[in-house]
């Protein structure tokens, strides 16, 4: 870019339906200038630090969507199935899809009200670093499949 601001702006709906002990979410997104949020842009992933602009400095369209399913088993084991995907309208050579899919399924037992123990099985179609939500790691996450074991103590 040349010193220029230029303007971006995005679209999202989410909802969330429960139905008893089972919840759906469903989110969708689209518009430029929000790659760093979305995780995906010009030059891939937030490993790769993502940008929201393209080789000419101008914004790049992102869109993406999510849904998930979440049941509660007991009053101690819930499990939820997630999928998401993230597509660049336009991506560096050195990407090698325009699209970022993911998708997880974990199961969390409450054992006590201050301490969780979980698993999630993983797959993604490209490396990233973890959420904002999880900032306690910074190691990248792999492209592939992947198990995560994790206990979490709530004070």
């Amino acid at each position: 870019m040349n010193g220029d601001s230029e303007l971006g702006a995005a679209v999202s709906l989410a909802s969330k339906f429960s139905l008893g002990q089972t919840a759906l979410s469903l989110t969708a997104y689209t518009g430029e200038g929000q790659a760093v949020y979305a995780g995906w842009g010009f030059n891939g992933s937030r490993g790769a630090s993502t940008s929201d602009v393209n080789s000419a400095g101008e914004l790049i369209c992102t869109t993406g969507l999510s849904a998930g399913v979440t049941h509660q088993f007991t009053s101690k084991l819930r499990g939820t199935l997630r999928y998401g995907q993230v597509k660049a309208e336009e991506v560096d050579a050195s990407v090698s899809d325009d699209t970022f899919k993911m998708a997880t399924a974990n199961l969390i037992y409450s054992y006590t009200p201050s301490l969780d123990f979980g698993i999630e099985l993983r797959d993604q179609s490209a490396a990233t670093l973890p959420s904002a939500a999880n900032f306690a790691s910074s190691s990248v996450r792999d492209e592939g499949s992947q198990v995560e074991i994790m206990a979490m103590y709530k004070f």
